[in-house]
């Protein structure tokens, strides 16, 4: 049976008992059961977060270093772009039509803690998970909405290393949702403190091990106020829906009007251009379109860890992190037996041979 109203976002409504159906059958590689459940949830009322202005306090960022605007109203698209995505996540706007399900928080009781997280040390945070440069070299051009060519890390790190000037060149005229979710070296941030800007100490207490750290899911109003965050976590939101809908709906048939439009929606939220319907006439040159935009849409949102499994590339993605200054910030190694997690030894002795163990567990 389901419960609460329509509008109770804390509650397991029909919204989100159909968007957890969806994302289960998309996790199965089910695309018709994923279609169906996504197309359910899209009739249902939701559409995405965007704010019409901004706040005075994020109007103080500059962009011009970062951002070459065409004129006035390309760098207010930009803008409010950037402010309609990583505001979504904020305190002051909890409960809005893009959300489907989020755990919600008692004010001064019960903290979510990501703005002690994912902060740098410098301003009271523990760095406890930050950005890889791979996850970097996902954000596209915000000028055509294409990959960006990332610079060769040795290069990079020469530059960082000798303060060239060329070194920022890397992080011009991205994604707005990049600015909204990264901290990069001298990214300015005036809504978590006057003049703000972003300064990597390595080997500093609390500081990244890669050079970036996430401002995404900080709320820099709860940061001034120098409490705990009581924000709600969103659970499920409705660009997720809309992204589970455009991957089933193009493994299932190929591309379709209904295919870009989806994912044109997502896209436009934070600024950047529609999908090129020509270059992106195929299924397997869309799968990679929507493949990234995935990531770059859902960063930090705990969809990553099943994406990789489901596509069967945590071989190629799950490799040894290192950070600007090319040097290894995190080892990792990958075993195929984690593409299934172990069946408990107990069930599998009570089963009397029914059961067996997954690959590489016994």
């Amino acid at each position: 049976m389901l419960s609460g109203k329509p509008n109770e976002k804390g509650r397991i409504t029909k919204g989100a008992a159909l968007a957890l159906k969806a994302r289960v059958h998309l996790n199965e590689s089910q695309w018709q059961l994923a279609v169906d459940a996504s197309s359910q949830v899209m009739t249902l009322g939701y559409s995405l977060f965007k704010v019409g202005a901004e706040e005075a306090i994020d109007a103080k960022d500059d962009y011009s270093k970062w951002v070459t605007f065409a004129n006035a109203n390309d760098e207010k698209k930009f803008r409010l772009g950037l402010r309609s995505y990583e505001a979504l996540f904020h305190k002051v706007n909890e409960g809005n039509t893009e959300v489907i399900l989020d755990r919600q928080q008692i004010d001064q009781k019960d903290a979510n803690f990501l703005n002690t997280y994912l902060l740098p040390g410098t301003i009271g945070g523990w760095s406890s998970v930050t950005p890889t440069q791979e996850l970097v070299n996902s954000y596209g051009s915000y000028k055509t909405g294409e990959a960006v060519i990332p610079t060769d890390p040795a290069q990079r790190a020469d530059w960082y290393k000798t303060n060239n000037p060329a070194f920022a060149n890397e992080y011009k005229n991205r994604d707005p949702r990049f600015y909204a979710t990264i901290l990069f070296e001298n990214s300015p941030w005036n809504a978590v403190e006057d003049d703000y800007k972003f300064n990597w100490v390595q080997g500093a207490s609390n500081m990244s091990l890669t050079g970036y750290n996430f401002r995404k899911l900080v709320d820099p109003a709860i940061y001034r106020q120098q409490v705990d965050n009581h924000a709600n976590i969103i659970l499920i939101r409705y660009a997720e829906v809309l992204l589970t809908y455009a991957e089933a709906k193009n493994e299932l048939s190929g591309p379709d009007a209904t295919v870009y439009d989806a994912l044109d929606a997502v896209r436009t939220r934070s600024g950047m251009p529609v999908v090129d319907r020509v270059k992106y006439a195929g299924k397997d040159a869309l799968r990679e379109v929507i493949r990234n935009e995935r990531r770059v849409e859902l960063a930090l949102e705990g969809q990553r860890y099943m994406d990789i499994r489901r596509w069967k590339i945590a071989p190629q993605v799950m490799k040894t992190i290192n950070n600007i200054k090319n040097t290894q910030a995190q080892e990792r190694t990958w075993n195929d037996r984690f593409y299934l997690m172990p069946v408990p030894q107990k069930e599998v002795d009570l089963s009397k041979g029914v059961l067996t163990q997954n690959a590489g567990y016994n």
